[in-house]
Order: structure tokens, then sequence, then C-alpha cells
């Protein structure tokens, strides 16, 4: 291989439309599909990529991916953190609450908590964009951290930062005190 780095561009790219318009917020592979997040849709590219034969198919065009740095590999499902409330989702199929109501599969048990509407305070406003997670493969967790942020020379995670931890085994949401993820 002469260019081991170089992309033509004219063969290695294609559009990811919907109907807003917005930016991929994350990328990441599901089974055979790869799928692409935006902040308010969902996509998944399916096909022979090798032989240029592939298609994109929207499977969702209210709820996306705040944050890429939240998509998580659980047991062949992607785990996601959405304006709305946790996700996830299998393949190609419509995203589900992670730990759902019981009454709508949907929504999550927890999504109540991530309406901050009327939330004057900035200190006290979460930072979708900045969450992050990761997998606990040995305790079977996925562990959520929201930052809240407070800037004055330099910007951090405040104490109304909020850690959710999800045991998949008991299908059970905890919040955790005093633990701050931001790095």
């Amino acid at each position: 291989i002469e260019f081991p780095e170089y992309f033509p561009v004219p063969d290695n790219q294609f559009n990811v439309n919907d109907l807003v318009g917005d930016r991929i917020t994350g990328i990441a592979p599901s089974n055979e599909f790869l799928v692409i997040f935006q902040s308010r849709g969902i996509h998944v590219l399916s096909g022979d990529f090798i032989g240029q034969s592939y298609k994109v198919d929207q499977i969702a065009n209210d709820i996306g991916c705040a944050a890429h740095a939240t998509i998580q590999d659980v047991r062949g499902s992607l785990m996601f953190m959405s304006l709305q409330g946790p996700r996830v989702i299998q393949g190609g199929q419509v995203p589900k609450g992670l730990g759902p109501y019981e009454q709508n599969p949907f929504v999550s048990r927890i999504d109540p908590i991530f309406d901050q509407a009327g939330e004057a305070n900035p200190d006290k406003l979460w930072k979708f964009k900045r969450a992050v997670s990761f997998h606990d493969r040995v305790d079977q967790k996925y562990w959520l951290f929201i930052p809240c942020e407070t800037q004055n020379t330099e910007v951090y995670a405040n104490s109304n930062s909020v850690t959710f931890v999800y045991e998949y085994p008991r299908d059970a949401w905890l919040e955790w005190d005093s633990i701050n993820l931001a790095g």
C-alpha cells in the first residue's frame, strides 16, 4: 500500500440526511450494523461495505445520542444517553428505554429526572454533551456521569453533577453521590 492513511474523498463518503440537518454525535458497531447517532436521530448502515452495496436507514427521528462518550456495547446492545434519558438499541431496532417503564418500553423509568425545564441556576444544569459512561463487565453495571459545571477561571464539574448506575442483571437504577467521573 503506497498511502495507507489516504482516503480519496469521492469514493469514501456519503451523506446521512435527516429532517433537521442534525450533526453526527456518535458512531458505533452493533451486530451487523453500523449505528450512526445524531442528537435527535438514529440511522443504521448495513450491507456490503467492500463491494459498496450498502444502505442507510433512519430508525428514529425523535431521539438520538447526546454524547458520544456514553455509547457502550453491553452484551451485544448499545447503551447510550439521549436528551430524554438513557436508551438501549440492538442492531437496527428502534431504541428502547434503559430500565424500561412497564407500560411503555420506549421510555426509561428514570426519564422524568432528565427534564430540567424551569431550572434557572446554571450551576445546576446538566451538560449532556459532556456526559461519559463506562461498562463494568465484572460487576455488570453501566455507569453514566452527567456533569454540572461551574465556570470561574476554569471549567470544572461541580457537586450538582450526578452519577447513575444501571445494574442490568437486576434491571435496577441507582444514583451514587460524590463520584466525579469527569476525568
